[in-house]
C-alpha cells in the first residue's frame, strides 16, 4: 500500500522541469514503472517501464501541474515527483 512505501530513489528528478514537449527522467538507469497524474490525481497516461534514458512526448498535454508516479515493483517503493508543463 502507499503508506508502507518509500521513496524509490532520492536522486531521480524530471528535466527539464518545467517542461515543454518532451522530458526524460536524470538519475539511476533503473526500470520503473510509470504514469503520469494531473493535479487531482486522474491517471492521463501509463507509460509502462522507462528509465532515465527514455525520452517522453508530453505535447500533447494541456499545460498544467502533473505527477509523475515512479513504482519500482521488485521492491513495492513509490515515489511521486511534481512536473510542470508549460
Amino acid at each position: 500500500s502507499l503508506n508502507d512505501s518509500s521513496p524509490v530513489d532520492n536522486n531521480i528528478s524530471i528535466f527539464p522541469n518545467p517542461v515543454d514537449d518532451r522530458f526524460s527522467l536524470k538519475g539511476k538507469s533503473k526500470h520503473y514503472h510509470t504514469e503520469i497524474l494531473d493535479a487531482v490525481g486522474q491517471v492521463k497516461d501509463d507509460l509502462g517501464k522507462i528509465s532515465s534514458d527514455t525520452l517522453v512526448d508530453v505535447s500533447w498535454l494541456p499545460n498544467g501541474i502533473y505527477f509523475l508516479r515512479l513504482e519500482d515493483k521488485s521492491n513495492k517503493r513509490i515515489e511521486l515527483l511534481k512536473c510542470i508543463k508549460m
